[in-house]
């Protein structure tokens, strides 16, 4: 409800190529006409009636977004993926720190996550954590350091969007009032189950999904299963919508 369209422009589209067998994958992309929004265009009411506000690249109408939901007592939650100097700039913005493992590779040359994660920390957020993929994750929160290895057994066909995945879970589970330790672990299930299946939004889980995950280890797929079958229909359908044209 609060999109601004520019009439007559186009929005960046890209295609994912996911290949199983070699976990690789491969973009093909159109850039888009659409300028930039500016920090004017921004709805303040909006913004600071929510819980948490969540962000990924710091520029200046993030940073103007950060600002406002600070002084209001709001969470400001981040998606650090790619390392940039803007995000490193504005670091005492953010409150929920959640970083790639590309990010953390851009700041540091070693793998001394406590240390560094500590580092991350001094400069402002309450709560840093590390994605590091098969690996697992890694964080802080107040003085504890937790580590979080990555799922065991599981199929996996399609890493895209794992890491998106893990931040909205993330933020799911924070409106529980779980602690750091428990959202990661949360999270860590909900982007794991969403890579056993082909796509970046089919596979995600609901909530009781990932809950009986987490106390059994089975994977019910019966939801999951109906929603990889819709999105694999609206595909094939805009392929042949595509081609007719």
């Amino acid at each position: 409800s609060h999109m601004v369209v520019d009439e007559g422009a186009k929005t960046t589209f890209v295609v994912c190529l996911a290949e199983k067998n070699k976990m690789g994958r491969s973009f093909l992309g159109r850039g888009g006409t659409r300028r930039q929004l500016t920090a004017q265009e921004l709805d303040k009411d909006y913004i600071t009636s929510a819980k948490y506000l969540h962000l990924g690249h710091m520029g200046p109408v993030q940073v103007q977004a950060a600002k406002w939901a600070r002084e209001c007592g709001i969470t400001v939650v981040d998606d650090a993926g790619a390392y940039n100097k803007d995000t490193d700039e504005h670091t005492d913005l953010i409150d929920v720190f959640i970083a790639s493992e590309s990010y953390y590779d851009g700041l540091f040359q070693d793998e001394n996550y406590e240390k560094n994660c500590r580092a991350i920390q001094q400069r402002g957020p309450r709560i840093v954590v590390v994605t590091l993929g098969a690996k697992g994750c890694v964080g802080v929160e107040g003085d504890r350091y937790f580590e979080i290895p990555a799922f065991q057994g599981l199929n996996i066909l399609d890493t895209t969007g794992a890491g998106d995945v893990f931040h909205g879970a993330f933020i799911c589970a924070m409106l529980q009032g779980w602690d750091a330790e428990q959202c990661a672990r949360f999270s860590s299930a909900v982007s794991a189950i969403k890579c056993t299946r082909l796509g970046g939004r089919a596979g995600i889980p609901d909530f009781q999904t990932t809950m009986k995950f987490l106390e059994t280890g089975v994977i019910d797929y019966t939801e999951i299963d109906k929603r990889v079958e819709f999105y694999r229909d609206g595909l094939v359908n805009s392929i042949k919508a595509a081609y007719a044209d």
